[in-house]
């Protein structure tokens, strides 16, 4: 369900990560399967945007941030 909803194509569409970024992004942003079934698309989207911005450096990190060795 995780990875059907939080692809690599939305991801792709929405960042222009690609590539091992893109991967790097994904792991560390993967969101919870709690907090995705809370979700629509469109806070998807956002959540997705927010965290990118997080991840190049243009917004601050909080509790979305997922280490990358943690598993789901």
């Amino acid at each position: 369900y995780i990875s059907h909803r939080f692809s690599k194509r939305l991801v792709r569409q929405l960042t222009g990560l690609d590539s091992s970024a893109l991967d790097k992004f994904m792991a560390i942003y993967r969101p919870p399967y709690e907090l995705l079934l809370q979700m629509n698309d469109l806070e998807l989207g956002y959540y997705v945007e927010k965290s990118y911005e997080r991840y190049s450096g243009k917004g601050l990190k909080d509790i979305f941030i997922r280490k990358p060795d943690e598993e789901n």
